[in-house]
């Protein structure tokens, strides 16, 4: 179904990606040393299994939320390969600071997954021009934090400026309006060594799906993105880079905002049990004004969409069982 059936008037902006970790005192620190995130508060989170501690933490104008869950199974390339579901959180720095932001990498010793500098400090373009369309290509590294989970950094790229046939070439609909810098980079409050004059922005989540196809219709029909293209690509298997891994991608917009999907039909959807008891990404938050809740629950639940109520909002389950939470923005205690 088109996307026009999505309420023109909910528009979701991000917010947050919830993250299972080991060690709240290790993943704040490595969080606010190497990406400049600023610790907000600390609260308890409530799950099936009982309840744990959370950290909210923010950078410019968007946060993570950090759940410690030292018995849950470690981080693995494996699982993460093998599986379906929200898998990295992809920070778009602007071109100019790219290579910046990579040698304060280096210097602090970041484990780099893709995208390390060669053996006389070089660092890659790892996607050409002939790929992506972008000029000159893109920088993209992914690095490991403190317990080894995947986050991607990439350079300035906007795929509707450089695939002709893509909708919507104004730069300025997908970003209304400068951001002013002191909302991009680190708070004004945040002390650690992170460069202030960096900005991070999210750009997109990437998620395994089953199906292309059925997973475009979905977040088109129940989100509001809108599919821009796809497209068969070759990537790098975190579990093995001996191996070239060819995959179906697809990427989708909201807003000022994106989704990639790649295709794994051989992998076997969520679960609760793979979602609580395993470090990783784990879901995706998108924030919505409160007076619009209510119409999107109707609209939702006249889709037949399988959506449960969570404290100051709602969860919305895919084709795959991934989650996507929608909140007011500021998150309530116990929301997860």
């Amino acid at each position: 179904m088109a996307a026009s059936s999505f309420p023109q008037t909910a528009r979701f902006k991000y917010h947050h990606t919830g993250m299972f970790v080991s060690s709240l005192k290790k993943s704040i620190a490595w969080y606010g040393e190497i990406l400049g995130y600023r610790l907000l508060d600390k609260q308890r989170a409530v799950f099936a299994d009982g309840e744990c501690d959370l950290a909210r933490l923010k950078h410019g104008d968007h946060y993570i939320h950090l759940f410690e869950r030292p018995r849950a199974t470690p981080y693995s390339d494996g699982a993460y390969m093998n599986t379906l579901g929200i898998k990295h959180l992809d920070l778009q720095v602007p071109d100019d600071k790219y290579d910046e932001l990579h040698r304060y990498f280096a210097s602090k010793g970041v484990v780099f997954l893709v995208g390390a500098p060669d053996a006389a400090g070089n660092i890659p373009t790892v996607h050409n021009e002939k790929i992506l369309g972008k000029p000159g290509g893109l920088k993209v590294m992914y690095i490991r934090d403190a317990d080894g989970i995947p986050i991607e950094i990439n350079g300035d790229y906007r795929p509707e400026l450089y695939y002709p046939d893509l909708p919507d070439k104004d730069a300025a609909k997908y970003f209304p309006a400068p951001v002013p810098p002191n909302e991009l980079g680190p708070d004004p409050e945040y002390e650690g060594s992170f460069p202030r004059d960096i900005p991070l922005r999210y750009h997109h989540t990437g998620i395994f799906v089953r199906d292309l196809d059925r997973s475009i219709r979905w977040y088109e029909e129940m989100l509001g993105y809108r599919f821009l293209y796809r497209r068969k690509g070759t990537y790098a298997r975190f579990d093995d880079f001996s191996v070239p891994w060819i995959v179906n991608v697809a990427m989708l917009k909201h807003g000022e905002f994106y989704a990639e999907m790649f295709e794994m039909p051989d992998n076997p959807e969520c679960n609760e049990e793979q979602y609580q008891n395993t470090l990783g990404t784990k879901h995706l938050n998108l924030s919505l004004p409160a007076d619009q809740h209510e119409l999107l629950w109707k609209y939702l639940t006249d889709k037949r969409a399988e959506i449960v109520a969570i404290p100051g909002g709602l969860e919305i389950f895919d084709p795959d069982h991934t989650r996507v939470e929608i909140s007011g923005g500021e998150v309530t205690r116990g929301a997860m």
